[in-house]
């Protein structure tokens, strides 16, 4: 196992948040020139998103023009003319990436995507020697060991085969490298585990949660992405006896009268649920309040910081959590209440008016104590499901179901044990989200996604994160 897996928690977030990768020294952008760099670069990016990879190119060339030795605009010049049609922008994305690694031998977001143009063009010797490059700075890259399984494939099946298990077993949902690995292996004379593997291929494009190795942006892999942030400068430096900036000082002060919510305090034991949207469709944000003091169920915002009571609130009797999320899709935020008992759940119908949808949804769950919930798209499957994490219970992952209701898949999952606390975050960076449980006592939960529902321990892999100390929801 690399050391790459192996980060502190912090930065394996900051990784998931979207880091902008090897290369990204801001400061060799000429200062003055920052601003029209920024611009262009998240222009082009942008356009990528669109696939307008013509357009995108414009942009990124206008980067470079202006920070000629700043790598990732020059990186992501490659891949935008990497991505287009005209006779000569694969010998232009060529040289990009070659300027590229003249200056950075290591730099996978040139060696990969010079080893696909080398792959296109029928340089085989090159393109393994270059895929092979990127595993040694990137052991993890599934990617690379799905394009060295290819190009392996018949001249040397044992060594292909090597490649496309290292893939799945770094990328359980990549379905290409299933379904390649399948044929290899029923021409080797293995029906059944090619068999299995076809059953999983389908299962995962079934389910739209695989990963599909192509040709064309989007599925050619993490290294032939482009780099979507611009870094932050670093700060300057003062030289001994200058006079230093004046820092703001911030201040704050209780306005919560004025804003109509103070009727008593909610600091207390169990601390207060708090939920933010905007329930009414009027563009302000509104508020659910749960605790102790006498302020609490849902409360509309009247513009100028001032709430108001609304008419008709959700029960907030025991909440110890509340999470707003347009749960079934229909474009307004719904309400789920994870309480000290059943959990509710609350339909909006798109005025802000709330319908206990607790027994159609099936999400009451267990007579427990739920302390924290998180929605999120755990299956890839493009609508919410809802992960509750419980004192003295095991944890739900609730699946949605697109008929209204949800199923506890939990058990199926691999999820178990009490959790405090619960974060969905892309902890091996192989673009799913994965699930680290926050446990009263370490040793926490990590179960890394593997698509299509399923999940594995990643404990071993994440040894710092899997003995934090315990958390609260």
């Amino acid at each position: 196992m690399s050391g790459r897996p192996r980060r502190r928690l912090v930065l394996l977030l900051a990784l998931a948040a979207g880091a902008c990768g090897r290369g990204a020294d801001v400061d060799r952008i000429p200062p003055d020139r920052l601003p029209a760099v920024a611009a262009a670069f998240h222009r082009g990016v942008g356009l990528m998103e669109q696939y307008r990879p013509a357009e995108a190119a414009a942009a990124f060339t206008e980067v470079v023009r202006l920070a000629p030795d700043w790598t990732p605009g020059r990186i992501d010049l490659g891949l935008a003319l990497l991505n287009q049609d005209e006779p000569d922008s694969l010998s232009r994305a060529e040289e990009e990436f070659r300027t590229v690694l003249a200056a950075d031998p290591d730099q996978p977001y040139a060696l990969y995507p010079l080893g696909l143009i080398c792959a296109h063009l029928g340089r085989r010797e090159e393109a393994r020697f270059l895929f092979e490059r990127v595993l040694e700075v990137d052991p993890q890259d599934a990617d690379s060991h799905y394009r060295l399984g290819i190009l392996l494939q018949d001249e040397d099946p044992a060594a292909a085969r090597r490649h496309y298990e290292q893939a799945l077993e770094l990328a359980p949902h990549h379905e290409s490298a299933c379904y390649r690995l399948a044929g290899l292996l029923r021409r080797q004379g293995e029906p059944e585990r090619a068999g299995a593997l076809l059953d999983r291929f389908r299962e995962l494009q079934q389910a739209g949660a695989g990963v599909a190795a192509g040709l064309k942006y989007g599925e050619m892999g993490r290294y032939a992405a482009v780099l979507r942030r611009l870094p932050t400068p670093a700060a300057a430096e003062t030289e001994p006896g200058a006079e230093q900036e004046p820092r703001l000082a911030l201040s704050y002060r209780d306005e919560a009268a004025a804003a109509g919510l103070a009727a008593g305090p909610l600091a207390d034991s169990p601390p207060p649920a708090v939920a933010v949207a905007d329930v009414d469709g009027d563009l302000d944000l509104d508020l659910f309040l749960a605790g102790s003091g006498p302020t609490v169920g849902l409360f509309l915002a009247e513009g100028a910081g001032a709430w108001t009571p609304a008419a008709a609130s959700p029960d907030s009797t025991g909440v110890l959590a509340a999470r707003f999320a347009d749960a079934d899709g229909d474009g307004d935020p719904d309400l789920f209440l994870a309480c000290a008992g059943r959990d509710r759940f609350y339909r909006n119908d798109g005025r802000g008016g709330f319908a206990d949808a607790t027994a159609d949804s099936g999400l009451a769950g267990p007579e427990a104590a739920s302390v924290a919930a998180v929605w999120a798209d755990a299956d890839h499957d493009g609508d919410l499901d809802l992960a509750v994490a419980r004192r003295g219970a095991a944890p739900s992952l609730w699946r949605n179901d697109r008929d209204g209701g949800f199923t506890d898949t939990a058990a199926e999952a691999g999820l178990a044990g009490e959790a405090a606390a619960l974060l969905f975050a892309d902890l091996d960076q192989d673009r799913d989200l994965d699930l680290l449980l926050l446990r009263p006592e370490p040793p926490n939960g990590i179960l890394l996604n593997d698509r299509a529902g399923r999940y594995h321990d990643g404990a071993a892999s994440f040894p710092e994160a899997a003995a934090a100390p315990a958390g609260r929801g």
